[in-house]
């Protein structure tokens, strides 16, 4: 619900992006209602704060209502990008095919299945992932899912610009270019690495990321006990399936206590704070080289009026620096909470 309220907050003012920068100063019969869309979903969106907390970024009001808003982000991310499971299905062509593949096994497979101690009903879901179709859906599903994650990131971060374009004295025009250029950018950064992908699973039909280290650390230990048991002569097919079947055992609790180890959270807590932490800063970096690039613009007079941002300003006074900071410091908790609550509270 959060995260639909947000998107039709923005969607609004990103259609008067659009029209702006077709028609400049003009409006159409779709301004003003898109206006008022705009300024009665702004009451359900934006929040009011202290004097005292305006006064610095560095307080308690500020630091948690950021927090709040990043952990919350979050969980709006992951809502949007659960929509592609509704546009791709894998699980209906997986199925189709298992009927498919479940027709064409005849008797003989069947006995050679038994034969060479092969359970089929454990042996079809793999058989069926492997197929090229299926893991091109998986794939496509992946990177929808991705998209929708960002698009929403990027639609509600910089859905302010617009309106700060129009209050430095730029025109329509300008600032529906600024506003589509900070837009465009921050998905497109995000979209070519893997800072805004982290807090996607397969509960979201994201189905890349997938934590090698941990893995590897799991598997090592077993990789010579099933080597060893391979190499084994004079034994017969049913004791080495049974030796290895009890390595794998072994591995699978031990997975599962390897995931669910406070070390291992805490690890992974780090890291993805981390992650958190310059995604923010990132974020604020791309608004602000867009603001730069429009002062240069207008400075050269490239833009209709003289406007600005004050952006060399904010970076003389520290005001910049001093908001890089923040974010930093709000991705780093934000990211450990959501870490917290998805491995431990609810996991």
């Amino acid at each position: 619900m959060k995260a639909a309220t947000g998107l039709s907050a923005v969607l609004p003012t990103f259609y008067k992006s659009i029209e702006s920068l077709l028609i400049g100063d003009n409006t159409s019969m779709l301004t003003d209602p898109a206006t008022k869309i705009e300024g009665y979903m702004a009451k359900h969106t934006q929040r009011s704060t202290s004097d005292k907390a305006s006064e610095s970024f560095f307080n308690g009001e500020q630091i948690i209502s950021m927090v709040s808003d990043i952990f919350s982000q979050i969980h709006e991310q992951r809502a949007m990008a659960g929509l592609s499971k509704l546009l791709y299905r894998p699980d209906k062509l997986m199925n189709r095919r298992a009927m498919e593949l479940q027709l064409q096994a005849t008797g003989k497979a069947s006995a050679l299945a038994k034969q060479f101690g092969v359970n089929i009903d454990e042996a079809m879901p793999r058989i069926l992932q492997s197929l090229p179709e299926l893991q091109d859906m998986y794939k496509a599903q992946s990177t929808m899912s991705k998209a929708l994650s960002l698009s929403y990131m990027a639609l509600t971060s910089t859905g302010d610009i617009y309106g700060e374009a129009i209050e430095s004295g730029y025109d329509r025009r300008t600032a529906g270019f600024a506003s589509l250029l900070a837009a465009s950018g921050t998905y497109g950064l995000m979209m070519n690495n893997r800072m805004g992908d982290w807090f996607l699973d397969k509960t979201t039909g994201y189905n890349v990321n997938v934590s090698r280290s941990l893995m590897n650390q799991s598997l090592k230990p077993a990789l010579g006990e099933i080597q060893e048991i391979m190499s084994l002569k004079g034994i017969s097919s049913e004791v080495r399936r049974n030796r290895l079947a009890a390595v794998a055992s072994s591995v699978k609790k031990g997975m599962n206590s390897l995931f669910k180890n406070s070390s291992v959270l805490g690890e992974s807590m780090l890291k993805h704070s981390l992650i958190e932490g310059i995604e923010e800063v990132t974020e604020e970096l791309v608004i602000d080289a867009t603001k730069g690039i429009v002062d240069v613009m207008s400075y050269l007079g490239l833009t209709k009026e003289r406007g600005s941002f004050d952006t060399l300003q904010s970076f003389a006074d520290g005001t910049a620096f001093q908001n890089y900071l923040a974010n930093f410091v709000g991705g780093l908790l934000g990211g450990a909470m959501f870490e917290f609550e998805s491995g431990v509270i609810t996991p």
